[in-house]
């Protein structure tokens, strides 16, 4: 996971095409299939991982952005 801080650099302008990428690396990483139909937030529950829109709103809080 030391690829997310980069791309958490600047992202509000690029969200969807980063959530979509995050999507798409947490199915990898835990051998789900598009087939399998469980849903993002049961595959994130999986991983360990935030919703990415916490994760953003986390990091625009740090550093004083208010969008």
């Amino acid at each position: 996971m030391c690829v997310k801080p980069a791309l958490l650099y600047a992202a509000e302008t690029w969200k969807e095409l980063l959530a979509c990428c995050d999507h798409r690396m947490l199915r990898y990483m835990s051998g789900v299939r598009l087939q399998d139909r469980i849903t993002k937030e049961k595959v994130g529950k999986r991983c360990g991982v935030e919703n990415l829109e916490h994760r953003l709103m986390k990091t625009r809080l740090r550093y004083g952005l208010v969008l």
